[in-house]
Order: structure tokens, then sequence, then C-alpha cells
């Protein structure tokens, strides 16, 4: 009796089928998304904010370790080598497969409500291979919420500042008018004192926390430096041009005050002619001294004297120079000099009485020269009328 084949060849291809399935299974490749464990937050001010992307790696460890056949327990639990030693590559393995999975974010700070990131996951699926486990996982596109609503604030509006002093040696102070506004920020000056007119300060905002101030506080200031130009302050004048003609008057008046006074003393034995304004000397300091004269005027008169005395001098021509020193312009342009304690300067060789000298100079020359040119290291110098 003959047995039909169709039925052998039927079976055999189930069974062939089903060890095709069987080794299919057995080598099937187990896949895992790594977004499932991946969370995007935002934080920060509206303009401001960062992305904070958290992948929850004990999480995915584990999942990873159950997928691969390691028994992630016993080697964490393991208490000594000898309990290690089995599992040694696999406890590698289980700690380098964390760092397989990176991720890149297009942009990560600088955000506002309504933007868009994007993360791309750098997966490294050679190491875990031959555990027949293949990390995955596409684009994550996030849109940007929930940051906190930001006002722009300019701090300057906080802040005043005053000079003191006379420059070129101007101090400056800031005050803060508001300083619970500033939320401990504060302002610093990049020059404090030897401060003269027309120097450009720069003033700057300190913040020790900007992003606590923006979170908490819902401010961010802006902007956080200024520039000023030195205006409007008192300065010693250092030109001549800029004296101003009513206190170049005072001065003239009060020096030839001063000589009148000199020629009154002196005029039992000495007989005065010919009493004449000569013009005046303008210095100004070339750097500023805390012991020195930051400006000064020369104010010059000249007379002829005789001594009225048989034995006395003949008659000669005498220069009188009377200085003022300090000439100010105050911030409101109205200028000031003391036109006190002011003296006829220098000593002739005109002798008279017991032995006592003229004051001044007989010769122009040697007053220019002991007066202005014998400065020049320290001042410039100007002359009008001499």
């Amino acid at each position: 009796m003959k047995m039909s084949k169709k039925p052998i060849i039927i079976g055999g291809v189930v069974v062939v089928a089903i060890i095709v399935a069987l080794l299919l299974f057995v080598n099937r490749v187990k896949t895992i998304d790594v977004r499932d464990y991946t969370k995007v937050s935002f934080d920060g001010g509206d303009g401001f904010g960062k992305a904070i992307v958290d992948i929850d790696k004990t999480r995915l460890r584990a999942d990873f370790a159950k997928a691969a056949g390691i028994d992630a327990d016993s080697l964490d639990n393991a208490s000594d080598l000898e309990d290690l030693a089995g599992g040694f590559n696999d406890a590698i393995t289980l700690d380098s497969s964390m760092s397989a999975v990176e991720y890149k974010i297009d942009k990560k700070e600088g955000l506002k409500n309504g933007d868009k990131v994007t993360i791309k996951f750098d997966l490294n699926n050679e190491e875990v291979s031959k555990y027949k486990v293949k990390f995955v996982g596409d684009t994550i596109e996030e849109e940007v919420t929930g940051l906190t609503e930001v006002q722009v604030v300019d701090p300057f509006q906080y802040l005043k500042y005053e000079f003191s002093d006379i420059s070129p040696n101007l101090s400056v102070s800031l005050t803060e008018t508001e300083p619970d506004k500033l939320y401990g920020a504060s302002f610093v000056c990049d020059k404090q004192t030897g401060i003269k007119k027309g120097d450009k300060l720069t003033i700057s905002l300190e913040i020790n926390d900007e992003e606590k101030i923006i979170e908490e506080h819902g401010v961010r200031f802006n902007p956080t430096e200024k520039v000023i130009t030195v205006d409007k302050v008192d300065e010693y004048v250092s030109d001549v041009k800029k004296l101003d003609k009513k206190i170049i008057n005072s001065m003239k008046k009060q020096a030839k005050d001063v000589c009148k006074d000199y020629l009154a003393e002196i005029k039992d034995t000495i007989k005065s002619s010919r009493f004449k304004y000569e013009g005046y000397y303008f210095l100004a300091a070339k750097e500023f001294d805390f012991l020195g004269e930051d400006n000064k005027v020369i104010m010059v008169y000249s007379v002829h004297l005789k001594n009225t005395d048989s034995d006395g001098f003949r008659k000669a021509k005498v220069y009188f120079p009377v200085i003022f020193s300090d000439i100010v312009e105050y911030a409101n342009g109205k200028q000031y000099v003391d036109l006190g304690s002011t003296k006829i300067d220098g000593v002739t060789d005109l002798v008279y009485g017991w032995f006592a000298s003229i004051r001044g100079y007989r010769q122009k020359s040697k007053m220019k020269n002991d007066l202005v040119i014998s400065c020049k290291s320290e001042y410039t110098s100007a002359s009008v009328g001499l």
C-alpha cells in the first residue's frame, strides 16, 4: 500500500516554518525608544528662557538591562569581587550603555514663548548590539511655553550721580534713589577721583544673579552700561581766552589798590610818578597738584620812583607784579577769585631808609624769568599786553 507524499511535504514545510519563526524570535533585535524617557521643560523669563532636557537614565538603564537579559539588581547589589566576577562584562556594558544615549538641541538659551526647539538624538549602538538591543529615537520638536513675562527696565532711572571738588580733581558719588527696585544690583564707575571736565565716564550696573531677578521679579535691566560726559561742573580756568572780563577787571583793580597802598606806605621817603597798568601773565598748571596752584594771573603795574634823600637812589622805573591764583569757573558760568592775601612780588636793589629795599623788579626780563619762564615745566603761559 503506497502512502501519499503530499502530507509529508506539508508537514515538512510546517516544521521549517516553525524553525524559522523560532530563529527569528530568538535573534530578533529589541528596540528601546529613548523619546519615552525624555522630558523637555522650559524655565526663565520670556525672551531669556532656557530649555531643560532630562533623560531618565535610571529608568532607561533598568529597561535596557531587562531587554538585554542582564540581572541589574544582582550586579548593583554585589558585595565583593567574587559576586561581581561572573557578570563583569555585563556590569561594564550596563554602565557604558547610558553614555551611548546623547542628544543635541538647536537652541538652548534666549528663548521666548512660542519658539520651537528641536532635539536630535545621537545614539551609539555598537557596544549594545551584541545584546540584540537597539536604541532608537526620532527628532523631538517642542514649543516653548510657560516662560515668565519679563519687563525691560532702565536701571539708570534709579541712579543719581554728583560731582564734588573742582576740575581737574573732581570726585563722583553714585546714589541709588530706589535701591529696592534694583533687587540687589548696584552701580559702579570706572573712575571715581581725579576727574576733569570733558572726561567720559562709564557707569555699569553690577548684577549678582540676573536669572534670579528675571525669575522672581519678572524684570530684566537694560541697558546695564552708560557713558556720561562730565559737564556743568566747577573747574579751574585753564585757558586765558576763557577768563571773564569782569574777573579780569576785579583783579586789575585789586592789584592797583595793592600797589597804591604800598606807595602810600613809602611816600615819606620815595616819590612816585607815571603809575601805569602794563598787562598780565596767565599760567595754567599742566597737571593737578594738591599742594600747588592750578592757575595764576600776574597783574603788572609800573611806576617811576625816586628817593627823596640826597644820598638815595636816583629815578628808576619799577614793575610791580601782583599774583592771583586758583581762578574758578562755576558750573553756572560765573567765575570767582580770592582777591585777598595779595601783595607785590619780588624785590629790587633800590635801597632806602634803614637798608630797606623797594619791592618789585627793575628789569621786566628778570620779572618774567622769575615768575613765568622758571615755571615752564609745571605751567603753560600766555601774556596780555606784556
